[in-house]
């Protein structure tokens, strides 16, 4: 059996015990979506950016006026404008999360409709569920991959090679 006969068999397992399973799941993917929530950080970080920036435009404007010296000058500029820099890195990561924030909620939104109402197992392969579900695969040996779902579940999975159906 290959790593797709692996997945619908471990798919069809799930199915018929959907109602912990799939609720479980879902549960888990949406506690870590409701974690990476970013948009009261990005405000708070787009509202201390204007208060430096405004800072910064107050200090070239006393420059311009020369109502401070030099010396004061370059030590607030480099002040401010480091500060500047390091809240332009902090909210280009919350831009990141709130972009992954967003994918995950998308990948959760299209199991729930691919899942939500089938009872159905698997008859093929379905490379955007298998998308949708798996993180990653972990190769254990030639026989024996372990399967990492979205919410950090693990199934090990036998791979057997041989015609048709394969011992399980």
């Amino acid at each position: 059996m290959d790593l797709k006969e692996a997945f619908i068999r471990l798919y069809n397992d799930m199915v018929k015990d959907k109602g912990s399973f799939f609720r479980s799941f879902y549960n888990n993917v949406e506690k870590v979506i409701g974690k990476a929530s970013v948009t009261g950080d990005m405000d708070k970080l787009t509202t201390e950016i204007a208060t430096f920036e405004s800072d910064l435009s107050e200090l070239v404007q006393l420059k311009i006026r020369h109502q401070i010296d030099d010396v004061f000058y370059n030590k607030e500029y480099l002040r401010i404008t480091g500060e500047l820099d390091v809240l332009a890195e902090k909210k280009e990561a919350l831009r990141d999360a709130n972009l992954n924030q967003n994918r995950m909620q998308e990948k959760l939104n299209y199991i729930k409709n691919t899942i939500g109402g089938n009872n159905e197992p698997l008859q093929e392969f379905d490379d955007e569920l298998f998308k949708a579900l798996v993180e990653r695969v972990l190769v254990k040996d030639a026989k024996h991959v372990v399967v990492v779902f979205e919410d950090g579940l693990e199934f090990e999975a036998e791979l057997v090679k041989g015609k048709g159906k394969g011992k399980e």
